[in-house]
């Protein structure tokens, strides 16, 4: 079951909402285990899914993406996308799918 709204952390600030933090790693604090994804070949939790982002974004940072810029996603729409998209979002880059 996926976090309920009431449990997850309030935006304060709209101009500094990260997608990533709001809707991926907070529910993955709360409840790890929980699925995230839920589809074949397998279910990803929150933490598997919070994990593959950071991993993700950490490529990305090796490869010399900064703050602000934007990064292209040409993928087709499967689970392997989520991981890609939400990685540049977790620290201000620009993912375009």
């Amino acid at each position: 079951m996926a976090a309920s709204i009431d449990e997850l952390p309030q935006c304060e600030n709209p101009e500094n909402f990260n997608i990533a933090e709001h809707f991926v790693d907070a529910p993955a604090a709360l409840h790890p285990e929980r699925p995230a994804i839920v589809g074949e070949p397998r279910e990803v939790s929150y933490g598997e899914l919070a994990a593959l982002a950071n991993r993700a974004g950490n490529a990305l940072r090796a490869q010399g993406v900064s703050r602000r810029d934007h990064v292209l996603i040409v993928l087709p729409i499967r689970r392997s996308l989520w991981p890609l998209f939400l990685a540049p979002q977790k620290s201000a880059r620009w993912p375009f799918p």
